[in-house]
């Protein structure tokens, strides 16, 4: 048991009136992700202190993380009523509206806490993710880094400037790697603007990306996280580029694909006359579990003319053998090692059916069609609406109509899916 948890658990064991008690071991509980008995700790805490403003945000907190969107923002206004002086409890409030897709409202939130508390490093940058959701480039990517304010993403120091625009022509520029597999091949595409430039770089990734990211052209070389380099002209993080060079909405999209398959793949795609599909169910837990049941998307294989293929890696990858779907799914997992192996597998695809995970990024920075299923509330870089992203030409999103609920993105899915399907019926046996 957390030590936290282990500590107020004894507390209460003495006194179970104790309010404070009850609403600290619900945010002991929330941060180790144990949203429900979280909530009950912090209705426990409510019923022994009523109107109490910290323990109505700290319930409101754990209503979000529960789904309970609407009881959640009600608690919330409550909170701000009784006491409005309060940065957090406003803030908290802003998180609220942007799991309910209503960035505008998240976003006065949020501006009336940094008015309270400008040096509110979290609520700066769920403001800057806040402009970006709402597609506002030219203002988010300058807030954007506001990420190096926070205590989990201290800011890199090198013997060297680092790049601030400077010309580039005949400069050796270290880009520095940071956050997910997702965010690293999404901003890759800039790297070409910086080759244009004259720029000689050095590409610092994730070993899964290393042999994928060789390829990229303008990148000398490529060397792993964590890597000291001594001697450069300059530096930037990979993530900070498009604010540098001041990009907008309009400037996101490649022309081209700018990532493509390295190298022959692991597995090859028998039944070259049918419609290859790939099927990616789950990713990561945090900061929110985006994946579906993989039984959700077994109607995609009633068709004869249909190939599907999965490309889930993880434990998740033992779905197929569970749901004693193997005659239905071929499980490519043994064939990827590593990103390189993933595109090499994409290549072969007519086209993807994926949550949001980095195989979506993948995807689109190749130019594989690609069908994106996204939660009610989803990462900034889809937008709060809409079937298409400035970001991938090739990607065609399918959104959550209600929180949590999978029905009606999952029936427009499957009428685009046969309609793809049918578009390519001539060349496919039946």
């Amino acid at each position: 048991m957390d030590g936290a948890i282990e500590r107020y658990a004894k507390a209460l064991a003495l006194d179970s009136r104790l309010h404070a008690a009850w609403g600290n071991m619900g945010v002991a509980l929330r941060s180790q992700g144990h949203a429900p008995a979280a909530l009950a700790c912090q209705l426990r805490a409510l019923a022994l202190h009523p109107n109490d403003p910290g323990t109505l945000s700290n319930l409101g907190n754990a209503l979000r993380d529960c789904g309970r969107l609407a009881e959640a923002e009600a608690v919330l206004k409550k909170a701000v009523e009784i006491k409005p002086e309060a940065a957090e409890y406003w803030n908290n409030l802003g998180l609220v509206w942007r799991d309910a897709n209503h960035p505008k409202e998240c976003l006065s939130a949020l501006d009336k806490a940094l008015s309270i508390r400008p040096d509110y490093p979290e609520a700066a940058w769920d403001r800057a993710l806040t402009l970006m959701m709402l597609n506002d480039y030219k203002n988010g990517f300058p807030a954007y880094e506001s990420r190096w304010r926070l205590e989990k993403s201290p800011p890199r120091a090198y013997p060297y400037p680092r790049w601030q625009g400077e010309p580039l022509a005949g400069k050796f520029l270290f880009l520095h790697d940071e956050q997910g597999f997702g965010d690293a091949l999404q901003f890759a595409r800039f790297v070409s603007l910086l080759a244009a430039q004259g720029a000689r770089i050095v590409m610092e990734c994730q070993p899964e990306l290393a042999r994928l990211f060789k390829a990229l052209p303008g990148v000398a070389q490529v060397v792993p996280r964590g890597t000291h380099i001594e001697r450069a002209d300059y530096w930037a993080p990979l993530l900070s580029l498009p604010g540098i060079l001041g990009l907008g909405t309009d400037d996101l999209m490649p022309a081209t694909p700018y990532l493509k398959a390295v190298s022959e793949p692991k597995a090859r795609l028998i039944g070259q006359d049918r419609f290859k599909v790939g099927l990616v169910w789950a990713g990561k837990m945090t900061p929110r579990d985006r994946s579906i049941e993989l039984e959700r998307l077994l109607p995609l294989a009633a068709d004869p003319r249909v190939l599907l293929v999965s490309l889930q890696i993880g434990p998740r990858k033992d779905d197929i053998e569970k749901l004693h779907a193997r005659p239905l799914i071929a499980d490519l997992s043994p064939a990827i090692q590593d990103f390189a192996d993933t595109a090499a597998l994409l290549a072969q695809l007519d086209l993807l059916v994926t949550i949001d995970t980095a195989t979506a990024h993948l995807a689109g920075a190749m130019g594989i069609p690609t069908f994106l299923m996204l939660l009610y509330y989803s990462d900034w870089r889809w937008g709060p609406s809409g079937e298409s992203t400035p970001w991938y030409a090739s990607l065609r999103l399918f959104r959550q109509a209600r929180y949590g609920d999978w029905q009606a993105p999952l029936e427009a899915l499957q009428k685009a899916f046969y309609e793809r399907l049918n578009s390519i019926a001539p060349r496919a046996k039946n």
